[in-house]
């Protein structure tokens, strides 16, 4: 078996997204400029129902408990 026969083609899902750390003050930003820029109708539901969770409450409440 050669390298090329084993070899994973990958592609990003989402090529024209940057990654980069966020701290817990910034997501919202973050998600809102995602938002902006999404075009699949599953993240942009995906990103409302985050930021719908996010806007309900101080940040603390999600996540463990």
């Amino acid at each position: 078996m050669s390298l090329n026969d084993a070899e994973e083609v990958r592609e990003r899902v989402y090529p024209d997204w940057d990654m980069e750390q966020v701290g817990a003050d910034d997501i919202r930003e973050v998600l809102r400029d995602a938002l902006g820029t999404a075009e699949d109708p599953g993240n942009l539901a995906a990103l409302n129902r985050i930021l719908g969770q996010l806007e309900s409450g101080p940040l603390q409440s999600l996540g463990r408990a």
